[in-house]
C-alpha cells in the first residue's frame, strides 16, 4: 500500500492501522494492533496460508485445521460475545480483516461456530461489503472460477 509519505507498507496489519488512523477512527490503539495481528498470525498465517498454499504439506493443512483452527474460532467466540466488534464499539477495520478471514474459511468449506456465521451474515449484509463481494465474485466469474461463492451466498451456513 503506497501512503502519502511515499513509504509503500507491505504487511496488512500496517496498512490497516494507517488505514484507520487516516479515517479518523478514534479508539484503543493497542487493543486494534493486537486484534490485526492476532488475525494476521493466528487466522491467516497459521491457517489460510497453508490450507491455500498448493505446496503445503498435507499434513501441515491437516494440524492448521484440525488443531489450529478450533482454538482460534474459540477465541474468536469470546470476544465477539462480550462485543459485537473485535475493538471497541463500533466497527474497526479489525472487523473488516476478520470479515475476510471469516469468508475465505466459508470459501474453504470450513464450518464456523454460530457467533462467527452471525458476524460473518451482519459484515456481508454492510452496502459497502456487499458491493465488494459482487465485484469479486463478478471478478471470478469472469476467470471461469468457481470456487467462490456468491455475494449472496457467503454470509449463509
Amino acid at each position: 500500500m503506497a501512503t502519502g509519505t511515499r513509504r509503500l507498507r507491505t504487511q496488512s496489519q500496517a496498512s490497516l492501522l494507517h488505514i484507520a488512523e487516516r479515517s479518523g477512527w478514534q479508539g484503543d490503539r493497542v487493543a486494534l494492533v493486537e486484534a490485526l495481528c492476532f488475525v494476521a498470525t493466528e487466522i491467516h498465517k497459521q491457517v489460510l496460508n497453508l490450507h491455500f498454499d498448493p505446496q503445503a504439506p498435507d499434513a501441515a493443512r491437516k494440524f492448521g485445521r484440525e488443531q489450529r483452527l478450533p482454538a482460534v474460532l474459540a477465541h474468536c467466540e469470546r470476544l465477539l460475545k462480550r462485543n459485537q466488534h473485535l475493538v471497541g464499539g463500533s466497527v474497526s477495520v479489525a472487523d473488516h480483516f476478520l470479515f475476510w478471514a471469516l469468508w475465505l474459511l466459508k470459501q474453504a468449506k470450513l464450518a464456523l461456530p454460530a457467533i462467527l456465521s452471525a458476524f460473518l451474515a451482519r459484515h456481508a449484509a454492510r452496502p459497502a461489503v456487499e458491493r465488494v463481494l459482487a465485484r469479486e465474485y463478478a471478478a471470478h466469474q469472469e476467470q471461469g472460477e468457481t470456487s467462490c461463492t456468491s455475494a449472496s451466498s457467503s454470509s449463509t451456513a
